[in-house]
């Protein structure tokens, strides 16, 4: 017995057709219904270039796709291929996880603002207090204040700028 020496061809059902085509698997299935189509195996399995050819030259007769459903195949693939090449990256790690990097640069800073809160109010600012009045000693805490959270807001502004850059900085929160 001879063995064939032609390879065999790729057999594929309606479903896999339909996700090769981008179409529903209602319209390939109306399609290879009619009497030219290319007929199923006993497994409903069709031969892949046979079945594509028939239905490319019917589809492409029977008009293009709607510009509603084209765009939105469009940004499917485009979807896909972004999808892709993020996974991509991911696996090359050329990309960083911004969480990684935003939550200890926020946490940093959080910690050196609670440093700054209690240096100035336990250590620098009670020894001052003493002869004051109560006014001048709210004055002193406004700008006590004013001061720590200007230095807050410095260093929240570097970690949205580390967060949306994604790229991992040195140490140093707020006011740094």
């Amino acid at each position: 017995m001879k063995k064939s020496t032609q390879p065999t061809p790729r057999r594929v059902s309606k479903t896999q057709l339909s996700r090769l085509l981008c179409y529903s698997r209602n319209t390939v299935s109306r399609h290879l219904a009619k009497a030219d189509a290319p007929r199923a195996d006993r497994h409903g399995l069709f031969d892949q270039a046979a079945a594509l050819q028939f239905l490319r030259g019917v589809i492409s007769r029977a008009g293009r796709p709607s510009t509603e459903m084209e765009k939105l195949r469009l940004r499917r693939l485009a979807a896909e291929v972004e999808g892709a090449e993020l996974e991509l990256a991911r696996s090359r790690k050329e990309v960083v996880d911004v969480r990684a990097v935003v939550i200890p640069a926020l946490m940093e800073t959080i910690s050196q603002f609670q440093d700054g809160l209690r240096s100035k109010f336990e250590q620098e600012l009670p020894p001052r207090y003493t002869g004051k009045t109560w006014v001048e000693c709210q004055l002193m805490n406004q700008q006590a204040i004013d001061e720590l959270v200007h230095k807050f807001k410095v260093g929240a502004g570097k970690v949205a700028k580390l967060a949306a850059s994604g790229q991992p900085s040195p140490k140093g929160g707020y006011g740094s």
